[in-house]
């Protein structure tokens, strides 16, 4: 049997509608700037809608509620919480000693209206779960090799890596609502002693 080019296969690929991205980046910011307004649990669809300047069916073809499309705001905004992957969370700092956390704090900072909707108070707790838990296997990840492979081992860093993320959202949604008090560069120390102090 004769064998199709892949170049006649590349054109059974399913491309990305750029109709569908548009209509939902005008989905996700109508919602977040809803947010920002009047907080996550007084938006209602038909206010997203009126927003977004889009019917009802065109709605309920992309979500089925407003809470999925709160989830998938940031990946229709190109916003990273890590500001590319997981790992950059674990990255070293310079003295390459240490787990750093300036490029989450950094790529915050430089996204303030997005993280304001996203991880501060207005927004309840939706998106900083899928955040917590980001950052709990980041942590996980990075300190993995100062545990053994044997179960208890691998329970104790499930356990404080998840201690560890739980304090790192708490000083990043503190930090978010009260308009970066500190600098990055002194939220980012602040935040690498805690984990430190609770892996170690």
């Amino acid at each position: 049997m004769r064998r199709k080019s892949s170049s006649k296969l590349a054109l059974y690929e399913p491309r990305i509608d750029r109709r569908i991205q548009k209509t939902r980046k005008l989905l996700s910011q109508a919602v977040l700037d809803l947010i920002l307004e009047k907080g996550y649990e007084r938006v209602t669809v038909q206010d997203i809608l009126d927003r977004a300047n889009v019917g009802r069916s065109t709605f309920y073809t992309h979500y089925e509620n407003k809470e999925l499309l709160l989830r998938d705001g940031p990946r229709n905004l190109g916003f990273s919480l890590f500001g590319g992957s997981d790992k950059a969370a674990a990255q070293l700092e310079p003295d390459g000693r240490r787990m750093g956390f300036r490029g989450l704090f950094q790529h915050v900072s430089q996204n303030l209206p997005l993280a304001k909707a996203m991880v501060g108070k207005n927004s309840g707790s939706i998106m900083l779960d899928s955040f917590h838990s980001q950052i709990s296997r980041a942590i996980g990840d990075y300190y993995r090799s100062h545990f053994s492979d044997g179960k208890k081992d691998k329970l104790l860093l499930a356990y404080l890596s998840e201690a560890a993320a739980s304090a790192v959202c708490s000083l990043l949604t503190y930090w978010v609502d009260h308009d970066l008090s500190l600098s990055v560069d002194e939220i980012s120390i602040h935040c690498q002693r805690i984990v430190k102090a609770i892996l170690h």
